[in-house]
């Protein structure tokens, strides 16, 4: 069990390095390994558009009674720190793939020198797919208030369709899910937590004037609020484990699939050592389901 554990979390399972970085720009389901998939392109687009039309929306979004300052308050919310890492991390992934497109010939990847950057896709989609859902479920059950916020179009959408696209999302990537990785979502958290504490402390306000963010962060009742942080923290952890699970049961359907259509495995794969299907072979844990 120890030496479970020490792999698990592992310098080696911390680290954002793969021996495999196609596996960022194929689609887990496509069937030729070997070629890039315009349709998986024409997906990657279609998300990643969607996202930055919405989020500019978002951020011009004001109303002829709202103060001047009233967009330079964006910022201050974890929800737009959450929708923009999701435009961002669809961003990167499109623009990958598409050069990945060019750089295909002969029958095999040729990666392009942008798929380096493929590790700081990976950090952001790593963050942003649980803050997804910890924004849309706290959000609705702990802060929305019928009587001060309606149910208008881009509330829902920055509030809800940003985690239902990020689990979309998810099962259709071939990113490799790693259990250490939990620590990035929850750095990222605590830099948020951070920022809230000195925000009160310089007298920072809400667009509502309030001298809180959140209601159930108002460090003015500062146990209540680490409460709600070590509460929040633990659920986020509770989030990375069920993702990572969905990942292996994603691998078995996909190892299954794989003994049934006969899958082609990317010529860069198949030379490799101890692979079984396109799978990376830099998880730990998870590659003996």
């Amino acid at each position: 069990m120890l030496n479970i554990f020490r792999n698990t979390f592992s310098l080696k399972e911390l680290s954002l390095k793969v021996d495999d970085p196609e596996v960022f720009v194929t689609c887990q389901w496509q069937r030729n390994r070997n070629q890039a998939s315009i349709y998986y392109l024409i997906y990657r687009w279609i998300i990643s558009i969607y996202f930055l039309v919405t989020q500019l929306f978002s951020i011009l979004e004001v109303s002829d009674t709202d103060p001047a300052w009233y967009q330079a308050k964006y910022p201050i919310y974890l929800t737009n720190w959450g929708y923009t890492l999701c435009t961002l991390q669809a961003l990167l992934a499109a623009i990958m793939l598409s050069f990945s497109m060019l750089g295909y010939k002969e029958g095999e990847f040729h990666l392009p020198q942008v798929l380096k950057i493929y590790k700081i896709y990976w950090l952001i989609h790593v963050i942003a797919t649980p803050l997804a859902f910890i924004i849309t479920i706290i959000y609705w059950t702990m802060i929305y208030d019928a009587k001060t916020a309606g149910l208008e179009v881009l509330n829902i959408i920055v509030h809800g369709t940003n985690s239902i696209i990020m689990f979309f999302d998810f099962w259709m990537v071939s990113n490799p899910v790693r259990l250490a990785h939990i620590l990035y979502p929850v750095i990222f958290s605590s830099c948020y937590v951070a920022f809230s504490v000195i925000y009160y402390l310089a007298g920072g306000t809400s667009r509502e004037g309030t001298t809180y963010i959140y209601p159930i962060l108002d460090w003015s009742k500062a146990t209540k609020s680490l409460l709600v942080c070590f509460v929040v923290g633990l659920f986020a952890v509770f989030l990375h484990v069920v993702i990572f699970c969905m990942y292996v049961i994603k691998k078995k359907i996909f190892k299954k699939l794989i003994q049934d259509r006969n899958v082609e495995l990317p010529i860069s794969m198949t030379t490799r050592k101890n692979q079984s299907g396109y799978v990376n072979d830099a998880v730990i844990m998870g590659d003996e389901f």
